[in-house]
């Protein structure tokens, strides 16, 4: 897998959150994916919730389980949530992807462009 085949605007909602991961740019020179990742809305206890980062994607390191870990550099986070810093590709096709977040939830998103 190569970086530029996830490149694009990533959406999952649940309920009334909604989370975007946007690897807006590839520079193949320096092969970097300009990325954030985006969490906000209303949890189911009525509270707002909200959390990003921005960072560039340097490489998508193949692991021995078919999944594919984010090498992420130059990240700067709302606040520091391993859980959400840490992905892996878990399932790439064209609609759609599935990252593993760093405590094993796998999420779901839809490709909006």
């Amino acid at each position: 897998m190569e970086l530029k085949e996830i490149l694009g605007v990533w959406r999952s909602t649940n309920g009334k959150i909604i989370i975007d991961f946007n690897v807006r740019t590839f520079d193949p020179k320096n092969k970097k994916g300009l990325s954030f990742f985006t969490i906000y809305g209303i949890d189911s206890d009525g509270n707002e919730v909200g959390y990003e980062w921005q960072g560039a994607i340097v490489d998508l390191i193949e692991n021995n389980d078919t999944t594919y870990t984010l090498q992420i550099e130059e990240m700067i986070y709302s606040e520091d949530k391993p859980e959400y810093q840490s992905l892996k590709i878990w399932m790439l096709l064209e609609d759609s992807i599935i990252l593993e977040l760093g405590n094993g939830d796998k999420v779901q998103f839809q490709k909006l462009r």
